[in-house]
């Protein structure tokens, strides 16, 4: 779907109150949720939850691949 900025800035705050029922709903059930506002922080977030040589294994992931994470994690040796 193809939106206008006003449009896309007017749905924007009910696109984070969905987002954050969503985390509510997946703590309430003792499963973490961490919402970031960016790839780039989601990306730093994911690295820093992974200790120091853990091995990791990933499938293929277009938004893994989008924020960078993917070939973090295969240039690092994680």
């Amino acid at each position: 779907m193809t939106t206008t900025g006003n449009r896309a800035a007017a749905e924007s705050p009910r696109v984070a109150d969905r987002v954050e029922r969503v985390a509510a709903a997946l703590r309430s059930h003792n499963i973490e949720a961490i919402v970031v506002d960016t790839g780039q922080e989601a990306r730093a977030v994911v690295l820093g939850l992974i200790p120091e040589g853990s091995e990791v294994h990933s499938g293929k992931s277009k938004t893994l691949e989008e924020v960078g994470l993917f070939s973090e994690l295969v240039e690092s040796g994680r």
